[in-house]
């Protein structure tokens, strides 16, 4: 059964029904249940039972917990649940699946307990767990001894889900096209893969669209770039409210230039090419569409391959004026949206 990497650190779990100075955590629940599933009532039944610094408050702007169970197609396929927390208690969204709904649910309680109550009981104060169903009792046909109950089978655990994907979008300035900094446009995807418990990896692919002007004494140019960059992030740092993702990235493209207010203006294109460096810090805002609303910061650097010049041809004789030539050094920074899954 997989689950959340949210219970790390949570290895000392206590038991609950003590007066506690903390204060109460009053939490709303977003469910939406597969059919044989338990009900909205019994998950909150198993988040109040493991703790006193719990309550449940419909539409409560405490803590809202968003709980949506997928249903499975066949008896062999596990039961997969979507688990997040917002407000308050922050908690990046992921994945649980078990064999059955009832130990899905079981174990989306105890997350949810956990995290509200780091203290919080691994089973319900009332004896077996609310979420599962009442034992039938045979009726004694001779004075019996007390009964001991078994011992609860313990919630298997297994690491978080192994990957997110994001879509984002961005908008920057860069100096490589045309003189002085230019408007950036960029439009990707992004996916990021948990490897262990503490270590992630993310992978990126964006397109790039930038348009600029260059100028000289006999006229201007106007400057286009259409390219894509490859992202690769070795280690990703990850809270539940921050991402700081370092990435090694390399460009692709196209830069194209036009003369103006020329005679006999010339139209040019170079490649753009080369590797480089950037840096995103992003900030989580909010739950959208089931996403992950996230705004970054991005900012990075590329060593250009390929440092054409570019010409107008002012006469019929030949003479040409350089207008433009590509840095060695490319830099471009801009701010960007993320939804990611």
């Amino acid at each position: 059964m997989a689950a959340l990497g949210w219970l790390c650190g949570f290895a000392g779990v206590q038991g609950v029904g003590e007066v506690s100075a903390e204060p109460i955590q009053q939490f709303s629940v977003q469910y939406t249940s597969a059919p044989g599933c338990p009900t909205q009532e019994r998950f909150v039944a198993g988040v109040e039972g493991r703790t006193a610094l719990a309550r449940y408050v419909p539409d409560a702007s405490g803590v809202r917990v968003l709980l949506q169970i997928e249903d499975s197609v066949s008896g062999t396929e596990p039961f997969v649940a979507h688990l997040s927390l917002s407000g308050d208690v922050e908690a990046t969204p992921r994945s649980i699946s078990a064999g059955s709904c009832e130990e899905l649910v079981n174990a989306a309680a105890l997350i949810v307990a956990l995290a509200l109550d780091p203290g919080a009981s691994a089973e319900p104060r009332q004896g077996p767990s609310a979420l599962a169903p009442a034992p039938v009792v045979a009726a004694p046909t001779a004075p019996a001894a007390t009964a001991i109950a078994p011992a609860a089978t313990p919630i298997a655990l297994a690491p978080t889900d192994v990957s997110t994907v994001g879509l984002f979008t961005g908008a920057g300035l860069t100096n490589g096209v045309g003189s002085g900094v230019a408007a950036l446009w960029s439009l990707g995807v992004a996916l990021r893969a948990k490897l262990s418990r503490n270590w992630d990896v993310g992978f990126s692919l964006s397109g790039m669209y930038a348009r600029g002007d260059a100028s000289a004494g006999a006229g201007s140019a106007q400057l286009a770039l259409l390219g894509a960059r490859v992202g690769v992030s070795p280690y990703v740092f990850a809270t539940a409210g921050w991402l700081v993702e370092p990435r090694l990235s390399f460009d692709f493209g196209r830069l194209e230039a036009e003369g103006r207010g020329v005679p006999n203006a010339n139209s040019d294109s170079a490649p753009w090419l080369g590797p480089g460096v950037e840096l995103l810090v992003q900030r989580r805002l909010a739950q959208v569409l089931g996403a992950s609303l996230a705004i970054g910061a991005r900012g990075g650097a590329t060593w250009s391959l390929a440092r054409d010049y570019f010409y107008f041809r002012e006469d019929s004789n030949g003479r040409s004026t350089r207008i433009f030539e590509q840095p060695a050094l490319i830099g471009q920074g801009g701010l960007s949206l993320e939804l990611a899954w």
